[in-house]
């Protein structure tokens, strides 16, 4: 919920479905969910600090299949699906599952980085 909170104070998406338990209670979801942009953000997390060089996005598509809870365990997997060495761009796809296994957040994204895909 702290991460959701400071999210909110950032972007400025106070939507209470987020952030007032009373209001998300009441709500198809029966209590708060993640900001789909805050949950969508943890995929930027290993392209962006654990390879070498500079990573750069160059498209993403998020579907959102199933809500992220608040104070909830997920498993985030990366899976580079394919590159394309002339323009240096990884293809990667991303799912967010929840604890019972199933996909709540699907991310495919194009990431551009000289270092890493390339033909040596």
């Amino acid at each position: 919920m702290d991460d959701v909170l400071t999210f909110s104070k950032l972007t400025g998406d106070d939507y209470p479905l987020h952030i007032d338990e009373e209001f998300a209670s009441a709500s198809q979801f029966g209590r708060p969910i993640v900001q789909g942009n805050l949950a969508a953000s943890s995929f930027t997390k290993i392209p962006g600090t654990k390879y070498p060089g500079q990573t750069i996005l160059i498209d993403k598509e998020i579907t959102f299949i199933r809500p992220v809870y608040v104070d909830e365990p997920y498993i985030l997997s990366i899976k580079l699906k394919s590159v394309d060495y002339e323009k240096n761009i990884g293809e990667f796809r991303s799912v967010i599952k929840n604890d019972e296994g199933k996909i709540c957040v699907v991310f495919k994204s194009r990431l551009k980085n000289t270092d890493v895909f390339c033909n040596r």
